[in-house]
């Protein structure tokens, strides 16, 4: 709670002057009390049912009020009220039965300063407890806002749970020629995908993990109704979280499919790693610093481009400029023999992200990659042209303290390749200064560590205590 919130506290005690002990003790540590006083159990109850109470002191020798009753009642009235304990002398018996019961803790009553700490660290975590379910509140009036929205939309809407549906709305089941949403319950999806369209969504029927979204899907697709009629359609899957559980939701957007038809020459070759999506690109590497954060696990971010771009844009014009930089985003990404999350950011940024911890390993490939680009000829309107590029790379981890930082640190590493080697052509890794403003202590301490180890400045012996003691000793 802030510091200038009134504190309302509940006190069970035998007599005012004990009570007003307690609170002079927090009025002088700057709390503003609003204070009760009940001296027998018939008050407890009353004061209790009154209201929701910041916290609770009790005697814990008051036999009037046993500290069992104080429990129970507070559970009786499904209150959520922190309970400090004051005992006459020091009891590890008194203490771990006060903790055992419920109390946030024990306290001596001579022991003021003990008595304030506890107090701030207890109102802290009341502070943390409402504001939680003041979440938990908005998240639900919002969960049944867009579950109202879902319900209303023009848009065929559907949720997916391992495959099957969910839940769809009208217009979704129209769509599909079902009478009713839930006859759609439980029915699996594949089955109103066609054939051809149907491999490219069998890596969304798998289980969903909490932790670890899948990367939106968009393209045109065919669809079948109930009678096997085909439909052109163009289908969007994002995860999402529904009854507190990972989920697909699937929307047809008859919009989206329009656009897709609009450019037929250029707009289709195309592709989701060529087109620039800065929000795609945000939400990859933002995804991967959770995953990192809550696996402890590093990920990787490579920023690829291309070197001299500007140049290039000015001596053969920005349309060829854009050709060559989508092929060499379409060679890049086929040099992974496995699915990557990637994207480009900007006209000469293409980033992508691996959840590889192996600096070693990363730099390896992407020097590896840089070689091949440099090494391939790029046949653009009958014009061929080698290339070269820059890749920074940098660790996705908890003390990344955004995306845009992240995309710095990548940055920095590029300028310091092209700078050592006046055109790039390589990869290179972000060091950090371990003495700036953005680097935390414990992040400085780890960035040491690897440096030594690397470097070989100290190693680490093992000595086995058994064999330095007299054989005598063991007989």
């Amino acid at each position: 709670m802030l510091s200038n919130d009134t504190l309302n506290i509940l006190i069970v005690e035998k007599s005012h002057d004990e009570a007003n002990r307690f609170i002079s003790i927090l009025r002088s540590a700057d709390f503003n009390v609003d204070a009760k006083l009940a001296t027998n159990e018939e008050e407890l109850q009353k004061y209790i049912s009154m209201r929701n109470w910041d916290l609770l002191l009790a005697a814990l020798g008051y036999t009037t009020v046993p500290v069992q009753n104080i429990f129970q009642r507070i559970r009786r009235a499904e209150r959520d009220v922190s309970v400090i304990l004051i005992s006459q002398q020091y009891s590890e018996k008194n203490l771990i039965e006060g903790l055992r019961l419920g109390a946030v803790d024990v306290v001596i009553e001579d022991q003021d300063q003990h008595l304030i700490q506890v107090v701030q660290r207890t109102l802290a975590s009341v502070h943390d407890r409402r504001q939680c379910r003041e979440w938990e509140r908005k998240l639900s009036v919002a969960e049944k806002r867009a579950h109202h929205l879902m319900e209303i939309s023009r848009f065929p809407i559907a949720i997916i749970k391992e495959g099957a549906y969910a839940y769809a709305n009208e217009a979704c089941a129209n769509i599909f020629g079902f009478s009713d949403p839930d006859e759609m319950l439980c029915l699996p999806i594949i089955d109103n995908i066609a054939p051809k369209d149907r491999e490219k969504l069998k890596a969304y029927m798998v289980p969903l993990e909490a932790n670890n979204d899948i990367v939106p899907f968009e393209a045109a697709a065919q669809i079948l109704d109930i009678n096997n009629r085909q439909i052109e359609s163009f289908l969007q899957i994002h995860q999402i979280q529904y009854e507190g559980e990972p989920a697909l939701q699937l929307t047809i957007n008859k919009d989206k499919l329009f656009e897709a038809h609009m450019a037929p020459s250029e707009a289709q070759a195309q592709t989701e790693y060529s087109a620039i999506q800065p929000h795609l690109v945000y939400e990859l590497i933002s995804r991967g610093i959770n995953r990192s954060a809550q696996n402890g696990q590093d990920g990787m971010l490579l920023n690829i481009q291309i070197d001299n771009f500007d140049q290039l844009k000015e001596d053969l014009g920005i349309a060829k400029a854009e050709k060559i930089a989508h092929s060499v985003v379409m060679f890049a990404a086929k040099l992974f023999d496995y699915n990557v999350d990637c994207g480009r950011i900007s006209e000469n940024c293409f980033i992508v992200v691996l959840a590889e911890s192996d600096a070693e390993k990363v730099l390896a490939l992407s020097e590896k990659m840089s070689q091949q680009i440099s090494d391939e000829v790029f046949d653009i309107d009958n014009q061929t042209f080698s290339l070269t590029t820059s890749i920074g790379i940098t660790v996705l981890n908890e003390n990344v303290p955004s995306v845009e930082r992240a995309l710095e640190r990548s940055q920095e590493a590029i300028n310091e390749l092209r700078t050592d080697g006046e055109r790039g052509n390589g990869a290179k890794f972000y060091v950090p200064d371990i003495h700036s403003d953005d680097i935390s202590k414990s992040e400085a301490v780890i960035i040491t560590a690897k440096n030594f180890l690397s470097n070989g400045s100290f190693s680490i012996h093992y000595q086995p205590i058994v064999p330095l003691m007299d054989d005598s000793h063991g007989k």
